[in-house]
């Protein structure tokens, strides 16, 4: 992927959600449709709250980065793929997520463990 790929829309909204989850200090988040709009909700104090609602057009290509970033393979309908996705933050200090993708066109999702 290219550098100016890699710094497009959907690369830099998945970055701001990671980081929002963090300042947050949110423990887990998701990437879903909730009523066939997409939505991501984190969970704070044990709460889900919701963060915000992308356009749907972007549902897809979120949860698919969400995939690339973790290196995920191809999994078949019915199954997940799991993997870890870590930033190195502004300071040297790293932050680990535990993703894990699942469902396939409407269905397609994607939980985060920080």
């Amino acid at each position: 992927m290219s550098a100016e790929a890699d710094e497009g829309p959907v690369t830099k909204l998945v970055y701001a959600i990671l980081l929002s989850a963090l300042r947050k200090c949110a423990t887990d988040l998701a990437v879903r449709r909730v009523d066939g709009r997409p939505r991501v909700d984190f969970v704070i104090g044990g709460a889900e709250i919701e963060e915000m609602r992308p356009p749907l057009l972007l549902h897809q290509p979120l949860v698919r980065k969400l995939a690339v970033m973790a290196s995920l393979p191809t999994y078949a309908k019915g199954e997940y793929a799991e993997g870890t996705i870590t930033l190195r933050l502004a300071d040297d200090r790293e932050a680990s997520f535990a993703i894990r993708v699942e469902g396939h066109g409407d269905t397609l999702a994607a939980y985060l463990h920080v």
